[in-house]
Protein backbone atom coordinates (compact mmCIF):
# COMPACT_ATOMS: atom_id res chain seq x y z
CA UNK A 1 0.00 0.00 0.00
CA UNK A 2 1.27 3.36 -0.95
CA UNK A 3 2.04 5.96 1.72
CA UNK A 4 -0.68 8.12 0.70
CA UNK A 5 -2.99 5.57 0.83
CA UNK A 6 -1.89 4.36 4.63
CA UNK A 7 -2.60 8.21 5.66
CA UNK A 8 -5.92 8.32 3.79
CA UNK A 9 -7.04 5.07 5.73
CA UNK A 10 -5.20 6.92 9.04
CA UNK A 11 -7.16 9.99 8.75
CA UNK A 12 -10.52 8.43 7.67
CA UNK A 13 -10.12 6.24 10.75
CA UNK A 14 -9.36 9.10 12.87
CA UNK A 15 -6.30 6.82 13.48
CA UNK A 16 -3.54 9.66 14.84
CA UNK A 17 -1.24 7.38 16.07
CA UNK A 18 -1.45 5.92 12.79
CA UNK A 19 -1.50 9.30 11.27
CA UNK A 20 2.12 9.86 13.20
CA UNK A 21 3.56 6.51 12.43
CA UNK A 22 3.51 7.13 8.42
CA UNK A 23 6.11 10.26 9.75
CA UNK A 24 9.86 9.58 9.45
CA UNK A 25 11.67 9.82 13.27
CA UNK A 26 13.09 13.16 11.72
CA UNK A 27 10.37 15.08 10.39
CA UNK A 28 9.92 18.32 10.23
CA UNK A 29 7.11 20.48 10.69
CA UNK A 30 7.16 23.99 10.11
CA UNK A 31 4.15 26.90 11.73
CA UNK A 32 2.84 29.79 10.15
CA UNK A 33 4.81 32.71 11.27
CA UNK A 34 3.26 34.36 14.17
CA UNK A 35 3.26 38.84 13.92
CA UNK A 36 6.12 38.28 16.86
CA UNK A 37 7.75 36.20 14.47
CA UNK A 38 7.75 33.01 16.12
CA UNK A 39 6.39 29.82 14.38
CA UNK A 40 5.83 26.00 15.59
CA UNK A 41 9.25 24.27 14.72
CA UNK A 42 8.91 20.12 15.26
CA UNK A 43 11.98 18.64 14.29
CA UNK A 44 11.19 15.19 14.71
CA UNK A 45 7.86 12.85 14.89
CA UNK A 46 8.05 13.13 18.44
CA UNK A 47 7.97 16.66 18.74
CA UNK A 48 5.22 16.64 15.91
CA UNK A 49 2.79 13.58 18.13
CA UNK A 50 3.99 15.95 20.69
CA UNK A 51 1.91 18.79 19.37
CA UNK A 52 -1.29 16.46 18.23
CA UNK A 53 -1.10 14.75 21.98
CA UNK A 54 -1.64 18.44 23.22
CA UNK A 55 -4.17 19.52 21.10
CA UNK A 56 -5.84 16.53 21.96
CA UNK A 57 -5.66 16.99 25.66
CA UNK A 58 -6.94 20.59 25.38
CA UNK A 59 -10.37 19.40 23.98
CA UNK A 60 -9.43 20.02 19.97
CA UNK A 61 -10.17 17.29 17.59
CA UNK A 62 -10.69 17.27 13.57
CA UNK A 63 -11.85 15.81 10.38
CA UNK A 64 -8.52 15.76 8.55
CA UNK A 65 -8.89 15.18 4.31
CA UNK A 66 -6.63 14.61 1.81
CA UNK A 67 -7.77 17.38 -0.83
CA UNK A 68 -4.63 17.01 -3.14
CA UNK A 69 -2.09 15.03 -3.96
CA UNK A 70 1.29 15.30 -6.24
CA UNK A 71 3.41 12.64 -6.62
CA UNK A 72 5.28 13.25 -3.53
CA UNK A 73 3.29 15.95 -1.74
CA UNK A 74 -0.38 15.72 -0.12
CA UNK A 75 -2.54 18.47 1.27
CA UNK A 76 -4.68 17.90 4.22
CA UNK A 77 -7.26 20.05 5.29
CA UNK A 78 -7.43 19.00 8.97
CA UNK A 79 -11.14 20.50 9.29
CA UNK A 80 -10.21 21.35 13.29
CA UNK A 81 -12.69 21.69 15.68
CA UNK A 82 -12.99 24.45 16.96
CA UNK A 83 -11.47 26.53 13.96
CA UNK A 84 -7.72 28.04 14.63
CA UNK A 85 -8.93 31.54 15.24
CA UNK A 86 -6.20 33.23 13.77
CA UNK A 87 -6.40 30.28 10.73
CA UNK A 88 -10.02 29.10 10.47
CA UNK A 89 -9.00 27.40 7.04
CA UNK A 90 -5.71 25.86 7.76
CA UNK A 91 -4.25 23.30 5.99
CA UNK A 92 -0.66 21.39 6.03
CA UNK A 93 1.36 20.01 2.91
CA UNK A 94 3.23 16.96 3.55
CA UNK A 95 6.20 15.93 1.88
CA UNK A 96 7.10 11.83 1.15
CA UNK A 97 10.70 10.79 0.46
CA UNK A 98 11.05 6.79 0.79
CA UNK A 99 7.84 6.08 2.35
CA UNK A 100 7.40 8.22 4.63
CA UNK A 101 6.28 11.60 5.69
CA UNK A 102 9.53 14.04 5.78
CA UNK A 103 7.90 17.49 5.97
CA UNK A 104 5.56 19.38 6.93
CA UNK A 105 4.32 22.45 6.38
CA UNK A 106 1.50 24.87 7.25
CA UNK A 107 -0.46 27.17 5.52
CA UNK A 108 -3.30 29.46 6.22
CA UNK A 109 -5.29 28.58 3.37
CA UNK A 110 -6.37 25.69 0.87
CA UNK A 111 -5.12 28.14 -2.19
CA UNK A 112 -1.66 28.84 -0.66
CA UNK A 113 -1.19 25.26 0.27
CA UNK A 114 -2.35 24.31 -3.53
CA UNK A 115 0.11 26.91 -5.07
CA UNK A 116 2.83 25.65 -2.86
CA UNK A 117 2.36 22.43 -4.57
CA UNK A 118 2.47 24.08 -7.98
CA UNK A 119 5.94 25.68 -7.27
CA UNK A 120 7.44 22.54 -5.67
Amino acid sequence: MRTADRIKDALERRDLDGFIEEFDPDAVWLGIRQPDGSALDCRSRDEIKSVFDDQVAMGRSGRPEIVAETGDQLVVDMHPEPPEEAWPDLHHVLTVRAGKVVRMEDFVDRASALAALESS
